[in-house]
């Protein structure tokens, strides 16, 4: 293997165990990548997204592989075992939703192409072009001890995307079934008194006359049985009624049994008059009829159709305990109670998983609220959730309902509503794990005090709304913002737990009171956009920025407490254009130098700039502020001058206490200014010199 690896995927493109996580030992090299793209990556598997909650088609704990090959000029390399730019380099799926590498890895440089081979379930081959696989006999067996359950341990995985030039956005890789799947549906006939009692006879299906192992080529996904069919055949996975095996691709000849199908402990088989296909990447259906003689009470079971269909997801693999969910279709808005109730019979309190198509409103969301009471994941991707004209999650929707883990959103959506805590649409809900927001989606709000761990914005967005993420102990996260943004409401982030450094769009007016007050994980420097105006009070209050800030000319007004308790560094420079600094708008925090104060200033709160200690040089009152509030300067020990202007009537209780090194006070006054007893409390009568 070629030493320049290092990566750090973002996504999935690579071989994966099951949903069981496994112990990864992990390997930290130390190339030299100065300059250097880090590959990252995103996938999903390429199937019909039927029964799944999890559009990715992976889950947490997921383990795939993945090899990157160099080109030479133009002409692609050729996929080796080993001495590839990567080998074999094992990613897993983590809660949050991405792919962690066991060491990170960088591209060779930043213009030699390459591509990427990836592959589902992760394992050791020794062979590119006769890789060894071989599906399970019996197919049933669960996931225990580490190990994959049988059934997704026998469904291989496939990726491959070409001609990548070396770059810093992500690679989507879409994996693909190079195995096929028999599935054998059964229904109802003729002669049972009630679908429970068909449900209750004892169904077992047996697929014969395949191959079970094979061999893969892993540079084109090809896969070839070989050697002998066994005389034992393969035992499907029961899926939500239905009985799916996984099965090498191949050809059984006409006249040869296909299955061995035994109701209530009496086997029966099947054979076909012409040749039964397994393609790969497709499903063959065998639907079959069962029914019950009135006289007699002996079953009739007929093979009433074969047909190959797309890959539908199933509810057997990726296991993260979202099994089997209900698919329901509501026809018109306002009725799914009706639907599922009156129409399906349905005992809604049961249900645990749900996917919905058609159309909902807000009844439907106060339903799902309220009645379903078992509900935990839902998938709303199909749905239309027009409501008075606009396609959104209203107010309310699921606000405080603890029983609900994830919700996939629609794909057509502009609003989730919520102007505070107590009507955000997943307000105190357990959804966690990663939001995925739409594209198309302009307003968001509504998510305060959930469990989630990260947000993706789309490039639509134009407004985090008042509470968005409040409370958010879980989102442990670096926010990116789409250039998109115009506004971030009050608490929007307030109190959450994202982390690292802050970029606001260029294209941001508005940040509101304590947008990201007590963000304590951020970090670096702060760069506030030129759109914004206003800086509202506690915006930013005890976050924990460590670098430089920097406001932009135009600002006119920095309210009260609005960087209050931040850690920043460096000298704090104020635009010439504000003309209100609030109230502890920069206390207790760590900037340093002289602080020239604007001469347009007209408003200045008490305690603006209290426990500014690192601050020196001398402090010129600008000509506007005739009363020098409280506690201005309070405990800004290393201030070393002040400047009077002439105007100066006031200066109020504690303005300049504990400023230990001021040495020599200025005074322009006409008259002489009224002086709290404590203005200068702390302040040595005999270390400086005052002039009148």
């Amino acid at each position: 293997m070629k030493k320049l690896l290092n990566f750090s995927i973002v996504a999935t493109l690579l071989a994966v165990t099951s949903c069981v996580a496994p112990d990864i030992d992990l390997v930290t090299p130390n190339p030299d990548v100065n300059g250097l793209h880090k590959v990252q990556i995103e996938n999903n598997i390429d199937q019909q997204d039927a029964t799944r909650v999890d559009d990715s088609g992976f889950c947490t704990g997921d383990v795939v592989g993945l090899y990157l090959v160099n080109y030479e000029g133009e002409q692609p390399g050729n996929l080796l075992v080993e001495d590839n730019q990567a080998d074999n380099v094992k990613f897993t799926l983590g809660e949050d939703g991405s792919w962690v590498s066991e060491y990170d890895i960088y591209y060779k440089d930043n213009d030699t192409k390459v591509d990427f081979y990836g592959y589902y379930p992760y394992a050791t081959p020794t062979s590119i072009e006769e890789y060894q696989f071989e599906v399970a006999k019996d197919q049933r067996t669960p996931a225990e001890h580490g190990k994959m359950a049988a059934y997704e341990a026998s469904d291989f995985l496939w990726a491959n995307v070409q001609g990548v030039t070396p770059t810093e956005s992500k690679i989507k890789l879409k994996f693909n079934h190079k195995l096929s799947s028999a599935r054998v549906r059964f229904i109802q006939g003729e002669g049972w008194e009630s679908e429970a009692e068909f449900a209750a006879v004892k169904k077992e299906v047996l697929v014969t006359n395949t191959i079970r192992k094979s061999t893969i080529n892993l540079a084109t996904g090809v896969v070839t049985p070989v050697g002998d069919v066994p005389l034992d055949g393969i035992i499907p996975v029961e899926d939500g009624g239905d009985f799916r095996a996984i099965v090498v691709p191949q050809t059984v000849e006409a006249g040869k049994n296909v299955l061995v199908l035994t109701i209530d402990g009496r086997p029966r088989h099947y054979a076909r008059n012409e040749a039964t296909e397994y393609l790969p990447g497709k499903i063959t259906n065998f639907d079959m009829t069962i029914k019950k003689s009135a006289a007699t009470g002996e079953y009739e079971v007929e093979l009433v159709g074969v047909s190959i269909t797309p890959w539908e997801a199933d509810n057997a693999s990726h296991q993260d305990d979202a099994r089997e969910y209900v698919v329901v279709h509501n026809p018109e808005a306002g009725r799914l109670e009706k639907t599922m109730v009156d129409r399906l019979e349905m005992d809604v309190t049961k249900i645990k998983n749900l996917k919905l198509t058609g159309e909902i409103g807000k009844a439907d969301y106060t339903f799902m609220k309220n009645k379903m009471t078992s509900l935990m994941r839902l998938n709303l991707k199909e749905v239309e959730s027009k409501i008075d004209g606009v396609y959104k999650i209203p107010s309310n929707a699921f606000n405080g309902k603890k029983t609900l883990i994830k919700c996939v959103l629609p794909d057509k959506l502009e609003r989730i509503e919520g102007s505070s805590d107590s009507d955000g649409a997943f307000y105190n809900t357990s959804l966690t794990g990663t939001v995925q927001l739409p594209e198309g989606l302009k307003y968001v709000s509504g998510f305060g005090s959930t469990k989630i761990t990260n947000v993706q914005f789309p490039s639509t967005l134009e407004e985090i709304g008042s509470s968005a993420f409040c409370g958010c102990n879980s989102l442990m996260c670096e926010l990116s913002l789409p250039a998109s943004l115009k506004r971030i409401g009050g608490s929007a982030f307030s109190a959450s737990a994202i982390k690292g450094n802050l970029a606001l769009p260029e294209g941001l007016e508005y940040i509101g009171d304590r947008a990201f007050s007590s963000c304590s994980g951020l970090t670096g420097s702060l760069a506030i956009p030129s759109g914004i105006k206003v800086i509202s009070s506690y915006a930013f209050s005890g976050c924990g920025f460590t670098g430089n800030l920097t406001l932009p000319m135009g600002l006119t007004k920095i309210e009260s407490s609005a960087f209050s308790g931040t850690k920043f560094k460096g000298e704090l420079n104020i635009p010439s254009t504000v003309t209100t600094i609030g109230g502890s708008a920069f206390s207790n925090t760590e900037f340093n130098g002289t602080l020239i104060l604007p001469k347009e200033l007209i408003s200045l709160g008490s305690g603006a700039f209290s426990g500014c200690w690192r601050l020196s040089g001398v402090v010129e009152i600008p000509e506007n502020i005739v009363a020098i509030p409280s506690q201005l300067f309070y405990d800004c020990k290393n201030i070393e001058g002040i400047v009077l202007h002439k105007d100066v009537e006031v200066i109020e209780s504690q303005a300049f206490a504990n400023c230990f090194y001021v040495s020599s006070i200025v005074s322009k006054a006409k008259n002489a200014p009224t002086i709290a007893s404590d203005s200068f409390s702390g302040v040595a009568k005999d270390n400086f010199t005052i002039e009148v």
